[in-house]
């Protein structure tokens, strides 16, 4: 549930915090200011180092998982016990 705003001034101020292009304004601004040469202003989004599992490691993280699942089931310790807060 969102917080309602209490006026117009507070609702224009949340709509401009929420705002890309308001972000990128003021980060053209920032590299203007502190001289910061600026190639490409979405090199972030495009960037080519977000991590992408493999099957090697999605069979890993399931064996683990399957065996703490079995460990549990039988009165044992889970391994993972702190991970998996509700």
């Amino acid at each position: 549930m969102r917080h309602i705003p209490s006026g117009l001034e507070q609702w224009l101020y949340i709509k401009l915090l929420r705002s890309a292009k308001f972000h990128s304004f003021v980060r053209s601004i920032y590299c203007k200011v502190n001289r910061i040469q600026v190639n490409n202003p979405n090199a972030v989004s495009q960037s080519n180092f977000i991590f992408q599992p493999t099957a090697t490691h999605k069979f890993n993280a399931f064996c683990l998982l399957f065996w703490d699942e079995l460990k549990n089931s039988i009165g044992l310790k889970r391994t993972f016990n702190d991970h998996f807060r509700h």
